[in-house]
């Protein structure tokens, strides 16, 4: 039973840290929105950049729904 949790918990532990990589993409996506915007102020660049957000969140619920799963 130990190495059953001890297998689930650091399963969580590895999706924190999914979770933490998809969170800096989607910073850095918005960095790079907010720097070429007023460069390049296209509607269509902006609207590519918030749908591949919305993945990333999408993404983020989806592991975030599994580490608590692992977690229980």
């Amino acid at each position: 039973m130990k190495i059953i949790t001890w297998i689930m918990l650091n399963g969580a532990s590895v999706l924190a840290i999914i979770q933490s990589a998809l969170k800096f993409i989607k910073e850095v996506l918005t960095a790079c929105v907010n720097i070429l915007y007023p460069i390049i102020p296209s509607d269509k660049f902006k609207a590519i950049v918030e749908k591949v957000r919305g993945f990333v969140n999408m993404a983020d619920e989806w592991v975030e729904k599994g580490k608590k799963f692992l977690v229980k």
